[in-house]
């Protein structure tokens, strides 16, 4: 499975974009972030590789952003790549 998180330094940034997303029927969701992301905010927003160029533009209007991974997971392994900062 692959998918994008978009990780903020504080929780009021993450549920800004989760906030925009709703509003415009963007398939997303609050997760906590993986440990190896982040040490601060403790959630990230998930959403589908192919609305990420659609929400980069939003994301950095947002104080609080940390930056954009793409998360590869299979079964056996978890492996994510910095997409933007």
């Amino acid at each position: 499975m692959q998918y994008v998180l978009f990780v903020f330094s504080a929780r009021d940034g993450a549920m800004t974009l989760y906030d925009y997303c709703l509003t415009h029927r963007i398939a997303a969701a609050v997760v906590n972030t993986p440990r190896e992301l982040s040490s601060s905010c403790g959630i990230s927003v998930k959403t589908s590789t192919r609305d990420t160029a659609r929400l980069s533009g939003v994301v950095t209007k947002i104080s609080t952003y940390v930056g954009t991974y793409l998360v590869n997971a299979t079964l056996t392994h978890t492996s994510t790549v910095r997409l933007y900062n």
